[in-house]
């Protein structure tokens, strides 16, 4: 009768890198949001990554409600999981909350709503998103978003000279500073 025994399973079972029990996700959305709504950004990304993107925002929205103030990476989740839906421009003011609530964070957010452009195809959109994240609130992978953008535009030497800029500021990253989109959407 309490959703911890559910909650650290499936903690657990993610840092293992097992299989989810979809079951035990689905029975840790009826406890009391009131009391338990932190815990249910983890039933929010089960629901997403399985293509379940109503449910998922119901889930980001209380998470994201629980923390005051609102917690600007629920809202970016939200926001991915209307783009998922095929709603751009809901999507797009989902974003514009996010940026309000991220404080020093906001170049995050923004480089979140950028690369949303990017799975959307509007590469246009995305450079001009990167290009308008302030100095000094530059996340990681935005210039990554915006090597592909100029890619995408035809401007190959300049998608090359950005994404050389990242090698050189990030030397020894074994990975790119980058996310991929939801699975469950990247066909959207």
């Amino acid at each position: 009768n309490s959703p911890w025994g559910y909650y650290l399973l499936n903690q657990w079972r993610c840092a293992l890198r097992q299989p989810e029990d979809h079951e035990s996700v689905e029975k840790f959305t009826r406890f009391d949001a009131a009391r338990y709504g932190w815990m249910r950004g983890a039933a929010a990304h089960s629901l997403l990554y399985r293509g379940r993107f109503r449910a998922a925002v119901r889930q980001f929205e209380i998470a994201r409600d629980f923390s005051q103030p609102p917690d600007w990476r629920w809202q970016c989740y939200i926001a991915e999981a209307l783009a998922c839906q095929g709603d751009l421009p809901a999507a797009v003011a989902a974003f514009r909350r996010a940026e309000k609530w991220a404080g020093f964070e906001r170049g995050q957010a923004m480089a979140w709503k950028a690369a949303v452009f990017l799975w959307a195809g509007h590469y246009r959109a995305a450079l001009r998103t990167l290009n308008a994240i302030p100095k000094g609130y530059q996340a990681p992978y935005a210039l990554c978003w915006k090597g592909a953008a100029l890619s995408q535009l035809g401007s190959l030497r300049r998608a090359l000279g950005v994404l050389n800029a990242v090698v050189a500021r990030f030397p020894r990253a074994t990975t790119v500073p980058a996310q991929c989109p939801a699975s469950a959407c990247a066909g959207a």
